[in-house]
């Protein structure tokens, strides 16, 4: 055996028993593979030297603080577990001394001096053990003593270890929305009109509760995973709340890499789901508007029917325009991206006069070698659709042209065509004669078998509309009214609206990917993996229950007004955009993703700063959300430092707590419960979100204070994020800044309408 292989560094042991904070750190422990939550890990622990550590904590250790970057998780150990770990270190101190003598029996060759050091190492080593087995040995027995106990024996009812805390605060004079509702929660008065959440995201098992702004964990429970997979900030401060010298909480903490395996452990991931059906789903997916007039029964008989289902970046979750309604999903965790008019599937009023289609799709199985293999991937009673409908005339029932239409989507789904057309994008776009297209794969993968599902997709429609010119609309006319909907995260719910109605999928929706740099835009080559966790629920389930409660049914019926209502407000503002070519000046600037741009004629400017002071005025904390300042457009125009109200709002990406979002006309909305971390000001592209000093820090509760106890210093929140909500928070509802010009200069523009007539 070589030096190198032989483990060193093993243990660390703080203190003469071996009862510091880190335990121990994995370097080459194969006894480890036999301990859960470890058995069936693949490839196991050894595979990952210096990835895990095992940490003894007590009542009051601090474990993550909110806002603050993170790159691990945690996987709490039951007693069980831990005594196992601790026996299979034990076992580990005997591999260690026996790994320096293999070592030594194959040193016949090696130069003496070698040999001598190698000796020396090992007595070491030995010395060492002796201190370190009695400090585990007595480790172990303690554990086992406590495990004998009648409230620890197996099927006792898990022990609460953990809790993750938020601290926030209005750090005003005048408390803010969120607290003056709490005020009137708790009977202390107040006003407020606004509808609170029930529960805040957390990077955790279970969401942190709006009344306490905390969240209990429990032995066996796993936190942190958000932040080790994305390297999103810390939703909370996690504080050990149980745990004494003699009988501490163990944990395990880990990277993404070590991470990764063990989520890949089919046991492991069996026992997560089950934890996460019987405590956690009920905050998740009950609290949910839909679901909250369900009864204990009612909810009961739902949680039984659902499943617990996973998609990678950038999987296709539902696509607009498919007829496949058979289930609605609530997100478990990640984020996924909600968009309209993506031009992938071919909508109801996008197939043109069918019998012209249907002779240009005949046409594929005598054209270029292309269009006879998309000919030939054709069913055979597809075909003799066309066939027939080719002999129609333009006034063809609506229903045939609309059965097509679906047969067409569901051959862009599943066909992947491009695999046999050439190894890179370029032998692909020339191969299938759509050089006139070439700059829509810039930002596709180079290589076709790493395209994404969205991106096969788009090539698949772009490919159909090569072979149909005069029958199918072009998706570079769709584009021209893309727009992003909403980033739904954990707890959020996404496709009902179709299963409820019996229609086709309105949106497109993907497991998004967070941007690597928070000043660029989300494309493929510019990503973070990630995955998102969700719920389903098949829409028989959703029918039967509609059944079951008529309180329920009420619920359904009030949500999709609503859903309507929006979805109105959102096409009246699309349809005000208009096609045309724009200056790279436009461009550079992202003039074009502002639905409420404002923009300063600086002909008629006086710099009087009335918009400024209106704009502190109107709003409780005193803070501007409008800043002079920032670029000219045609020697004219300035387009101040303030929110546009982005069609595709990057900013609203990877909050920890969930803070950010859209309101009800699509301004952007920054909850008080916002912990400062800067995430979506860092993301924003212009820099419209800024981050302020409260006037006063918000400070641990007393009760805080004393979980802590003394040495231990928790970061206060000193600051907050601040955006322009179009005065959507004030009484009149209107842009302050804009009536309050007297000379008509500040206004607020759609990008594309106002300088694109």
């Amino acid at each position: 055996m070589a030096l190198t292989n032989i483990p060193i560094d093993i243990t660390e042991v703080a203190d003469e028993l071996g009862l510091g904070d880190i335990l121990f750190s994995v370097y080459d422990l194969q006894e480890l593979k036999a301990v859960a939550p470890f058995d069936g890990m693949k490839p196991g622990p050894e595979n990952f030297p210096g990835s895990m550590i095992l940490r003894r904590c007590t009542k009051g250790r601090v474990l993550c603080r909110q806002g603050e970057a993170g790159a691990t998780a945690f996987q709490i150990l039951t007693r069980e577990d831990a005594l196992k770990v601790l026996r299979a270190l034990l076992g580990g101190l005997s591999a260690e001394e026996s790994a320096f003598d293999e070592a030594l029996k194959e040193t016949s060759s090696v130069l003496q001096t070698q040999v001598e050091q190698l000796q020396r190492r090992r007595d070491e080593l030995r010395r060492d053990n002796i201190g370190r087995r009695q400090s585990l040995g007595r480790e172990i027995e303690r554990l086992a003593q406590t495990l004998m106990s009648s409230e620890n024996k197996p099927g006792a009812s898990p022990r609460e270890v953990v809790h993750a805390r938020l601290l926030v605060s209005s750090g005003k004079k005048r408390k803010g929305l969120l607290h003056r509702l709490l005020d009137k929660l708790r009977g202390r008065g107040g006003s407020g009109t606004a509808e609170l959440p029930e529960y805040i995201p957390n990077d955790g098992p279970q969401d942190l509760n709006i009344k306490t702004l905390s969240a209990p964990m429990f032995e066996g429970d796993l936190f942190g995973e958000m932040s080790c997979m994305n390297l999103a900030p810390r939703s909370a401060t996690v504080i050990a709340t149980e745990g004494l010298v003699d009988d501490p909480v163990y944990m395990i903490e880990m990277v993404r890499n070590a991470l990764d395996a063990l989520r890949g452990n089919a046991e492991y991931r069996k026992r997560m789901d089950q934890t996460y059906r019987t405590r956690v789903m009920e905050t998740q997916v009950r609290s949910l508007p839909l679901f909250r007039a369900l009864t204990d029964d009612e909810y009961k008989w739902l949680a039984d029917r659902v499943e617990l289902v996973e998609f990678e970046a950038g999987d296709v979750i539902f696509d607009e325009h498919d007829a496949t309604v058979d289930c609605c999903y609530v997100v478990r965790n990640g984020v996924v991206k909600v968009s309209q008019n993506l031009g992938c599937l071919l909508g109801s009023s996008d197939l043109h006069d069918l019998p012209v289609l249907c002779r240009e799709l005949t046409a594929c199985s005598t054209g270029t070698v292309a269009a006879v293999k998309f000919w030939n991937e054709l069913s055979v009673e597809l075909r003799t659709l066309i066939g027939q409908l080719a002999k129609l005339d333009s006034a063809a029932a609506e229903e045939q042209k609309q059965t097509l239409r679906q047969a067409l989507n569901r051959w862009m789904q599943a066909s992947k065509i491009q695999k046999t057309m050439g190894p890179t994008t370029d032998d692909l776009i020339v191969n299938s004669n759509l050089s006139q297209y070439a700059t829509l794969f810039e930002d596709f993968q180079e290589k076709t078998s790493e395209w994404w599902e969205l991106e096969v997709r788009i090539f698949n429609r772009i490919l159909l509309e090569s072979f149909c010119p005069n029958g199918i609309r072009k998706r570079a006319a769709v584009l021209n009214s893309r727009r992003t909907l909403s980033y739904a995260s954990r707890g959020e719910i996404i496709g009902e609206i179709a299963v409820l109605c019996k229609e086709d999928r309105s949106a497109t929706c993907l497991a998004f990917t967070h941007p690597s740099s928070g000043q660029k835009a989300a494309t493929q080559a510019n990503l973070i993996p990630q995955r998102v966790e969700a719920v389903r629920i098949s829409a028989d389930v959703l029918q039967e229950l509609r059944a079951r409660s008529k309180p329920f049914t009420q619920m359904v019926d009030d949500i999709v007004k609503s859903r309507r209502q929006r979805d109105q407000l959102a096409d009246k503002s699309a349809a005000n955009v208009r096609a045309g070519s724009q200056t790279k000046e436009f461009d550079d600037l992202g003039l074009a993703w502002g639905q409420s741009l404002m923009v300063i004629d600086l002909d008629r400017c006086t710099r009087c700063q009335e918009c400024v002071k209106a704009c502190v005025n109107a709003h409780d904390d005193g803070r501007t959300r409008l800043y002079l300042d920032g670029p000219r457009f045609q020697n004219k125009y300035l387009i101040p430092v303030t929110c546009r109200k982005c069609l595709d709002p990057v900013c609203m990406i990877g909050c920890p707590v969930g803070a950010i979002n859209r309101g009800s006309g699509g301004e952007i909305q920054i909850a008080d419960h916002c912990i400062g971390c800067s995430k979506c000001a860092d993301q924003c592209p212009y820099g419209s979100i800024q981050m302020d000093l409260l006037d006063t820090a918000h400070e641990p509760g007393p009760d805080l204070q004393d979980l802590l106890g003394p040495g231990y210093v928790l970061r206060t929140v000193q600051e907050k994020a601040v955006v322009c909500d179009q005065c959507s928070s004030t009484p009149s509802g209107q842009p302050s800044c804009v009536y309050a010009c007297p000379h008509d200069a500040a206004i607020r523009v759609e990008g594309l309408r106002h300088f694109n007539p």
